[in-house]
């Protein structure tokens, strides 16, 4: 494929990647729940548009050189272009990101510097590694005096000492230097570039060195990129790689030291390389380099290892590896041209090639040349280059896209369509009456626990309070009792003779048992009205604060069923009810306990022998009736107050002895007797009211919550009908552009 073709077919690809790239972002944004619920391995693959679109976006092709540090990368950037370009290091902190293309002006360099964010952004690098690698997190976040002095016993052990001198390197030049805040390029030669990368404290600060050369075998639009190796110290610039052969690289040559298989790093770069990656088969080259030092034995067991390594990477057969000498290719082909090595790093190798050409090579460069494959690495990468490269590309980044996004995401899409149609053609309306059941159900729960709640907390009011409250009253009652019993009017029997004969001229005397029963018959009297009184008092304030709590209860309720006032009816009709019937059971009591009272005061003459009497207080009063006559000696004779005296003493005496007593239990049967049934009452009312619940407020709340339910449903419905059509259209529009991504990445004639 020509250069042009390329460019247009990349910018189309570009423009349908971007367009995929825009459905996975807005179905994020819109439909956050869909996507999070996809499986983690599906998320991840979706994100790995980005690396297609970054390698797209590019017009230049890269093919970057990858390895492990003295793997032998720049040596084989220089025997693969068949020239000393890049400096030989035996220093791991001088590598530099060097990117090499062809020019037709003269031969120069680039010396991209870093900016001043960049320069801030590496000191936090370093700050954070060194944090990790002595496992002290304060460390990313403490002053330079503070750390050195932490980690400067530590690093002197060894362990990390590279990094943290080289930290040391960037403090002092941070400010030494005069750091442009935009970043510099500076033009220079070939030599000025190489110097610069083989200096320490440059190499720090560079971001990439680009080197423009004269060269028939690198197509114009090809970058050759010599990446650090994966071990520098220098954080940034493994980032660098790491970013690089993730989301740049459009082929890899990937170099491995023949002696070293595979150490951490190197395996994290295969994955990297690896993941979602269809042609890796065809875009990575693998070198086994420095081959031709292991002995017989010790090569055939490197090839096992390294076939075996690649399957367990699932690297697709017909892969492409290489076993080479590079520095002996490099200095065949220089030999071959009389050019001797100027370099002082090189020049150090030139001995050992001299020894290997007579005793391996017979002599030979072409023969030192031809063994080292480096004229087999160039002849498979050139062509791959040169024919191949941009189709392949082309091919990947749409494969990539369609194994990566197209197939799973339509597929998931798919899915959840197929269970939003499943929704809409009837399990929703089976949700929505569930729905609608089961907060009818916590509702009625819910509104039942407050009317129990309220009428519980009343009847342990009752239990304890209320009727310690009655006790105390009915104690004070018996006092005024007693009171009266002993020194009042109403227990003075001359008081008493003056009220049963005021008004009456022609009775004198009262009969037989009449003052003491007058005095009796007023007493009880005034202490049923009283008590009555007294209980009557608690039972309404029970009741009407029973009436609050309910009404307090139901107010609830009446907000669930919008003050419909045929369902609320039908509790005001038991609380009207139940408040006559109330008041009339605690009455029935209190007349019932009355009547015993009274029955101990009915008189019952003793018989002729003293038997069948009354009781003590029938008894007692019986005795005073005959006082206060003994001084009557005509029946017009008038009585005096004193005549009473006796009779008066006589009376108060057995009521204080014996009526205050029956009083008393009278007052704690009463009360015994009368909160079991306010309680039962109670009890009553709330079975009453709780059957009104079930059978008219429920009926009630179901309509209204099934109108509710409704309400919500008909927005869920409208929502997971546009949420189906949205998913339609994107299953569409996916498959519309990977149609045409295929189209574009099909073969053309070259």
């Amino acid at each position: 494929m020509k250069p042009a073709a390329y460019q247009e077919r990349r910018q189309q690809l570009l423009t349908k990647m971007d367009k995929l790239r825009e459905i996975r972002d807005d179905l994020a944004s819109r439909n956050p729940l869909f996507i999070n619920g996809l499986p983690v391995d599906v998320r991840q693959r979706m994100l790995l548009l980005d690396r297609e679109s970054v390698r797209l976006r590019n017009p230049d092709l890269t093919i970057a050189f990858v390895g492990g540090f003295s793997a032998g990368k720049s040596s084989l950037v220089n025997a693969f272009l068949g020239r000393y370009l890049l400096p030989e290091s035996t220093k791991v902190t001088t590598a530099v990101p060097t990117f090499v293309r062809t020019t037709s002006e003269p031969e120069s360099a680039e010396l991209h510097y870093l900016n001043e964010a960049e320069v801030e952004k590496l000191g936090e690098l370093y700050r954070a590694e060194i944090a990790s690698l002595f496992q002290m997190p304060e460390l990313a976040r403490s002053p330079y005096s503070s750390l050195l002095e932490k980690v400067k016993p530590l690093a002197s052990e060894g362990r990390g000492r590279r990094l943290v001198d080289q930290f040391q390197v960037y403090q002092e030049q941070r400010h030494a230097r005069q750091v442009d805040p935009r970043g510099r390029v500076v033009p220079t030669s070939i030599s000025g570039a190489q110097d610069k990368i083989r200096d320490e404290t440059e190499a720090m600060f560079l971001d990439r060195v680009v080197l423009k050369i004269h060269t028939t075998q690198l197509p114009e639009d090809v970058v050759l990129v010599d990446l650090p190796g994966i071990s520098v110290p220098n954080p940034r610039h493994r980032e660098i790689t790491f970013r690089f052969v993730k989301e740049e690289a459009h082929a890899l040559v990937f170099v491995l030291m023949a002696t070293r298989l595979f150490d951490k790093d190197e395996i994290e770069i295969v994955e990297l390389v690896r993941s979602g990656e269809s042609c890796i088969a065809e875009k990575t080259f693998w070198v086994l380099n420095r081959w031709d030092s292991l002995s017989s034995e010790q090569q055939r067991q490197t090839v096992t290892d390294f076939e075996s390594k690649v399957r367990d990477f699932a690297i697709p057969s017909g892969f492409q590896s290489f076993r080479t000498n590079a520095l002996h290719g490099l200095l065949a082909q220089l030999a071959a041209r009389g050019e001797a090595p100027q370099d002082p790093a090189l020049q150090r190798h030139v001995k050992d090639y001299d020894d290997a050409l007579s005793v391996r090579y017979g002599g030979s460069h072409q023969t030192a040349l031809r063994e080292s494959q480096v004229p087999m690495l160039q002849e498979q990468v050139l062509s791959f280059l040169n024919e191949r490269l941009r189709k392949t590309t082309l091919r990947s980044a749409y494969e990539n896209a369609r194994a990566n996004f197209c197939d799973p995401l339509p597929h998931h899409l798919r899915r959840a369509k197929e269970n939003d149609d499943a929704l809409l053609n009837g399990d929703l309306k089976r949700q929505e009456k569930e729905v609608s059941r089961h907060r009818v159900d916590e509702r009625c729960e819910d509104r039942k626990k407050d009317l129990l709640k309220q009428l519980r907390e009343l009847r342990n009011e009752i239990a304890v309070k209320r009727s310690e409250l009655l006790r105390q009253q009915t104690k004070e009652l018996v006092d005024k009792l007693r009171s009266k019993i002993e020194s009042g009017p109403e227990t003075d029997a001359y008081e008493i003779y003056k009220e049963i004969i005021a008004g009456r001229e022609l009775r004198k005397y009262p009969y037989h048992f009449e003052i003491e029963m007058r005095i009796v018959d007023n007493l009880n009297t005034m202490l049923k009205r009283n008590f009555r009184q007294i209980v009557r008092n608690q039972v309404d304030e029970v009741f009407a604060d029973l009436v609050k709590r309910v009404h307090d209860a139901l107010e609830k309720v009446r907000e669930d069923i919008m003050y419909n006032s045929q369902v609320l009816a039908p509790f005001e009709e038991v609380i009207k009810e139940e408040s006559g019937s109330f008041a009339d059971r605690i009455d029935g009591v209190v007349m019932t306990k009355a009547a015993e009272l009274d029955a101990l005061l009915l008189y019952k003459p003793k018989t002729f022998f003293g038997l069948l009497g009354g009781n003590e207080i029938l008894d007692g009063l019986e005795d005073a009736a005959h006082l206060g006559f003994e001084n009557l000696r005509n029946p017009g004779q008038a009585i005096n107050p004193g005549d009473l005296d006796g009779k008066t003493k006589a009376i108060r005496t057995t009521l204080t002895e014996h009526y205050i007593d029956k009083v008393r239990q009278y007052h704690e049967g009463i009360t015994h007797e009368v909160f079991p049934i306010i309680i039962n009452n109670m009890q009553q009312i709330e079975r009453r009211l709780v059957e009104i619940m079930q059978g008219k407020y429920r009926p009630a709340l179901e309509i209204i919550m099934s109108q509710e339910v409704e309400g919500e449903f008909s927005s869920r419905k409208k929502e997971i009908e546009d949420r189906s059509r949205r998913f339609r259209d994107t299953i569409e529009q996916i498959e519309q552009l990977g149609n045409e991504m295929a189209s574009v990445a099909a073969e053309v004639p070259a």
